[in-house]
């Protein structure tokens, strides 16, 4: 009987390790694939001369660089999406090695500030490009851009300077009440208008003096008081209009130059009565009675009597004017 000796089958593993060898997973029996490993990413294998094989994994990790590699966020384990950074734009990822690196480009900080046509700051600078606002006390004129800041300019606005019109006389006492802002001359009552004024602070004034109104004759005299001295027409406040006077006929009328009227009247005379005219009446007044009355002797004597009455005035009228003649 002849034997050959029986090679021994030989047992191969399969490991698991990282790029220094260290043990990333327990290794398994036989020749086994590769696996998903939490935390690592496979790389390659490698299989000796005895036929055990060797998966090789590099640890996962998530960085976040800018363009020239400086980190601009804290490394994190495993792949881990891109993510809002702060001040920095995304950029693109690149992924080796087990490595992913998420890249980033810094933004460009702008600033906007609000200044006043001197440059100077009248309100707190603000972060990237901010429009025009309103501030108080001041009005938008324009906006300009210098080195990536946005500066809106503004005017100061002066304030409205509140004004008032007074109505005064020449000594400045008030003859109307005062009102806002600049009114024109009015009429008032029992004064004339006499000029404007303006003050450094556009307050207007305007000056009025006091008027009367005069009742005169025609040699400027004041109409003489009634038989019981009581003024026929006396001085008035005022411009008032012509009346009528007892005794006297409205003329014409006067305007001074501080606004005073004065009214000239002429005095109308009573009417005197002639012998002729006397004499004229007595007949009229006959001829009346003897068509009114019968003829009877009593209304004879009556007759008689206003005839005599009517020679009696007119022997003293004629006494009167010889005596006229004498004393001439």
């Amino acid at each position: 009987h002849i034997y050959t000796p029986v090679t021994p089958e030989k047992t191969t593993v399969t490991t698991f390790v990282d790029e220094d060898g260290n043990t990333v997973s327990p290794e398994e029996e036989g020749n086994q694939p590769k696996k998903d490993i939490d935390g690592y990413t496979y790389i390659t294998t490698n299989v000796d001369e005895d036929g055990n094989v060797e998966h090789v994994y590099a640890k996962t990790k998530t960085v976040f660089v800018d363009t020239e590699g400086n980190t601009v966020s804290p490394e994190e384990k495993g792949n881990q999406p891109k993510k809002d950074i702060k001040d920095y734009t995304y950029v693109t990822t690149v992924t080796k090695d087990g490595v992913t690196t998420h890249i980033y480009t810094p933004v460009k900080v702008t600033k906007t500030t609000f200044v006043d046509e001197d440059g100077n700051t009248i309100s707190p600078e603000e972060k990237g490009n901010q429009p025009k606002k309103d501030i108080d006390g001041y009005t938008y004129v324009t906006t300009k851009t210098e080195g990536g800041k946005t500066i809106h300019v503004y005017t100061k606005v002066t304030p409205e300077t509140k004004t008032t019109t007074s109505y005064v006389d020449g000594d400045g006492n008030p003859v109307a009440p005062s009102e806002e802002g600049n009114q024109p001359k009015k009429d008032i009552d029992g004064y004339t208008y006499i000029t404007t004024n303006v003050d450094k602070d556009g307050n207007v004034e305007h000056v009025y003096a006091k008027t009367t109104t005069s009742y005169v004759d025609k040699n400027g005299n004041p109409i003489s008081p009634d038989e019981d001295g009581n003024p026929v027409a006396p001085s008035e406040d005022g411009n008032q209009p012509s009346k009528d006077i007892p005794g006297y006929k409205y003329v014409t009328t006067t305007v001074d130059k501080d606004g005073n009227v004065t009214h000239i009247y002429t005095k109308v005379e009573k009417a005197t009565q002639t012998p002729q005219a006397a004499a004229a009446t007595a007949k009229a007044a006959s001829a009346q009675s003897d068509k009114a009355l019968p003829k009877t002797g009593s209304d004879s004597g009556i007759l008689a009597t206003a005839i005599g009455s009517v020679l009696s005035a007119l022997g003293l009228f004629g006494i009167g004017k010889g005596r006229k003649k004498d004393d001439d």
